[in-house]
């Protein structure tokens, strides 16, 4: 018995110093900057599209035509737009205009640290998470610019009441309205597989 509780002490012990001579295992490293770099391209260019688009009806065919095209296009455009740079672009927001784009837990917990940090008077930037080994979330403000008042303003102001009755019917729980210039409307999210071309 006394020689069976040495030997298992002695086995023990090998196996102790067989696992500290290998050395500890190896630590997985993240560099957030060339998803930084990557993420605000695409962020960019899928901005200036939108936009653009927004843009060209608005001037041609005033603010109503530009709410209806945004309700039938833009969620097809950002598709599109996906596809064209093989990541997953969506907007998230915690004050939804459409369901769809209402923020997950990774996202509300962003967008409530951006929203504490203005309150603080902090500027606020991109983020980067690794998610998985496999995914790589970018994560951008999106904050309230001159064009976006027409839709998402004060209503009664920049929101016409025609204007805020076609909103109401297109969108039945909208809560998308009343924002001021350079206020935090949503993020940008952007899902990359964890891969550098």
């Amino acid at each position: 018995m006394r020689h069976s509780i040495l030997a298992l002490v002695l086995l023990l012990g090998l196996i102790a110093a067989c696992t500290t001579a290998s050395g500890p295992e190896p630590v997985h490293s993240f560099d957030p900057t060339p998803w930084l770099d990557k993420g605000s391209r695409v962020q960019a260019a899928s901005f200036a599209v939108l936009s653009t688009k927004l843009k060209g009806v608005m001037g041609k065919q005033g603010v109503s035509e530009a709410i209806q095209y945004c309700s039938l296009t833009a969620h097809p455009l950002t598709d599109s737009l996906s596809a064209m740079y093989d990541c997953t672009i969506r907007r998230a927001t915690l004050q939804t205009r459409n369901p769809i784009n209402q923020a997950n837990d990774y996202e509300s917990a962003i967008l409530e640290d951006w929203a504490s940090d203005l309150k603080d008077g902090k500027e606020i930037t991109a983020v980067v998470q690794e998610i998985t080994p496999d995914t790589v979330m970018y994560y951008a403000p999106i904050r309230i610019q001159p064009l976006c008042l027409n839709c998402h303003g004060q209503v009664g102001q920049e929101i016409t009441p025609e204007n805020f009755a076609l909103l109401q019917t297109l969108y039945p729980d909208d809560r998308a309205t009343g924002y001021a210039l350079g206020d935090l409307r949503g993020m940008w999210s952007i899902r990359f597989l964890n891969k550098m071309d």
